[in-house]
């Protein structure tokens, strides 16, 4: 999914490079609301989605991950701090129960969402999972079942479908979708 006039992809060799040989960075990120913030970031994984890279870190300032689009660095150094080890997070699993690139707080627990789609979106949806954890549990009525912590990427992907996809619980995302 590679989209070669994304701003900040001219970053990314250097960012993998600080990711592979643990070396933290000084970044000047421009927020979604068009504030600069500096920040130190102890750069851990690199991920693309929906053809967007983003790096996910330990931010000094915060103490915790932070994950920023790469799209949105409008400069970066190397720190002369000393890098903080990733003794936390397993990146290999870390994704497991959301769609995309965004980690919801922990408030935000895991869900069983069930969908029904139309006759003709149904093998499409078969062909191509929604998500990992995706079961078929209604064949007949064309009803899967995926295991997620609800983000606003699942919401634009189940947005996608839209009208061949009908959410039939948990009932508050319903409500909400």
């Amino acid at each position: 999914e590679q989209n070669e006039q994304l701003k900040g992809i001219e970053y990314l060799a250097d960012i993998i490079d600080a990711t592979i040989n643990h070396q933290p960075l000084n970044i000047t990120y421009l927020t979604f609301r068009g504030k600069d913030m500096l920040m130190t970031i102890h750069p851990y994984y690199v991920k693309q989605y929906n053809g967007r890279w983003f790096l996910y870190g330990l931010n000094d300032e915060l103490s915790r991950i932070s994950n920023l689009a790469l799209d949105r660095i409008q400069d970066y150094k190397k720190s002369e701090k000393p890098f903080r080890k990733n003794e936390c997070y397993d990146f290999s699993t870390y994704f497991d129960d959301v769609m995309g690139a965004t980690i919801p707080n922990d408030e935000v627990k895991k869900e069983t969402i069930g969908l029904r789609f139309t006759v003709s979106r149904f093998p499409y949806v078969i062909s191509k999972p929604i998500h990992k954890s995706q079961i078929v549990v209604d064949e007949e009525n064309k009803i899967v079942e995926i295991q997620v912590r609800p983000t606003r990427e699942l919401d634009q992907q189940l947005f996608s479908f839209i009208p061949d996809v009908e959410v039939l619980y948990s009932e508050w995302y319903r409500q909400r979708f």
